[in-house]
């Protein structure tokens, strides 16, 4: 085996690194320097720059005493209360609003943090103090109300849909008031349509230990619009026919014959076809107020609007739904009626209509040719136009015997749907909701009688 000889490298000379002077300034002294310079320059970039160039600004909490009030700083919108906002140094007037009701406004001044506020963050706690008041209370109400009715006509939300807490909110802003009726509460619980809209109901009242029944409402939903009017369908049953009205106008014969719903707290007849164009131009001879050559009175009164009576021919004599009619002509026309035949005509309500629905052999008709017919049931209760019902969405007779200062405008409700929904959309249940001086192409009405 052979060794290989080791080298000698004791001999072997190396120079020294060297740093070299840097004006003037030994190495140890200069990157000492140097060091330090990088330190300061990286505290000056990410401590103290970003809060010069944003002009210093500190983390502001806004709370209020009235739950989610809106807050505005320099009369820009900055959010609900309560929340954190970062506001810039200076001073800034701060307004609080209920409803776009003036709540509270008052002058804030925000010092000038330039220290690691990027880094730390600087807190400031603005509180409004300011008491829920009438004026507030009452917006709230309505506002209350108006999401009621809008969100009780979904009933099934999702990724897209979303249900608010309404009745949590509510209930958060209202409770210390001090004129707050409970009974608001009593009547917001018959607007449940869904799951969402009861745990939120549930949830809310547990906040102030309100105990409420909701066994009915849970049995019922998922339930449609409004069957918390309904009667059973057992209780429903047709009998015989009744003539309401056989009279020769200018030598045209109108015969309006209905069914008698019998079985039903308040029996009634109910007209098997809707009211046509050509009675309804009878009733416009003797009513020369409702004539079209009057719209713009009729409009400035809030009546109808105004689309009312067009698209209709303009000698009246089809035998066609009258449409393009609104609520309080309709209800005109019931006196006129009831005056003619000396009986009570008058609109039926969304759970007399159903009633009468619920045992119609013609589930759905998309033309009516004639408002003559011999047949031994009701014709097209789905289909042809939306119907007119005397019921309010919002029930504003019970909001009135608690609360004579709020004004609601309250809408129709209206049934059966028309030619233009699918046959799958519709039944006895589905609602439609309208303004009660609006008119459309797609809403008549037809009438019932005791």
């Amino acid at each position: 085996m052979i060794k290989k000889k080791k080298k000698d490298v004791s001999n072997i000379k190396v120079d020294p690194v060297k740093i070299k002077p840097l004006f003037g300034l030994e190495p140890g002294l200069w990157l000492t320097l140097a060091y330090l310079l990088g330190l300061l320059l990286f505290l000056f970039l990410f401590g103290i720059l970003p809060d010069i160039i944003n002009k210093g600004s500190k983390r502001l909490t806004f709370s209020s005493s009235v739950y989610n009030c809106a807050v505005y700083v320099d009369g820009k919108y900055v959010g609900g209360t309560p929340f954190t906002a970062k506001i810039s140094s200076g001073e800034h007037e701060i307004v609080y609003k209920k409803n776009d009701i003036l709540v509270d406004s008052f002058k804030v001044e925000v010092s000038h943090p330039v220290f690691f506020a990027y880094l730390f963050p600087r807190y400031q706690n603005i509180h409004s103090s300011v008491k829920l008041n009438n004026q507030i209370y009452l917006a709230v109400l309505k506002e209350f109300f108006q999401n009621l009715i809008n969100y009780s006509a979904i009933q099934n939300y999702d990724s897209v849909y979303h249900y608010p807490p309404l009745y949590t909110d509510f209930v958060k802003t209202v409770s210390d008031f001090d004129d707050f009726n409970i009974e608001v509460l009593n009547l917001s619980a018959s607007f449940i349509t869904s799951q969402e809209m009861l745990s939120d109901a549930k949830n809310a009242f547990s906040l102030i230990n309100y105990n409420y029944d909701f066994s009915n409402l849970e049995k019922e939903i998922p339930i449609k619009y409004f069957n918390r009017f309904n009667v059973s369908d057992s209780t429903s049953v047709l009998g015989n026919k009744d003539i309401l009205l056989d009279e020769v106008f200018n030598d045209t014969l109108i015969n309006i014959s209905g069914h008698f719903v019998e079985n039903v707290p308040e029996p009634f007849y109910i007209s098997d076809v809707e009211v046509s164009e050509i009675l309804y131009s009878y009733f416009l001879s003797e009513n020369a107020e409702w004539k079209k050559n009057n719209l713009d009175n009729l409009v400035k009164e809030g009546l109808v609007d105004n689309f009312y009576l067009s698209s209709i021919l303009s000698n009246f004599s089809s035998v066609r739904p009258i449409k393009n009619i609104s609520y309080y002509s309709a209800c005109a026309f019931c006196r006129w009626l009831s005056e003619k035949t000396g009986k009570n005509v008058f609109l039926p309500t969304s759970s007399e209509w159903m009633q009468a629905a619920a045992v119609s052999n013609k589930n759905y008709e998309l033309q009516k040719n004639s408002i003559l017919n011999n047949s031994d049931e009701i014709i097209a209760m789905l289909g042809g136009v939306w119907e007119f019902t005397s019921s309010d969405y919002l029930p504003s007779s019970e909001v009135e015997d608690f609360l004579d200062e709020f004004d609601l405008n309250t809408e129709v409700v209206v049934k059966g749907g028309s030619f233009v929904n699918s046959v799958s959309d519709i039944d006895i249940n589905s609602i439609g909701v309208f303004p009660k001086n609006m008119t459309s192409d797609y809403i008549g009405f037809r009438v019932a009688w005791r």
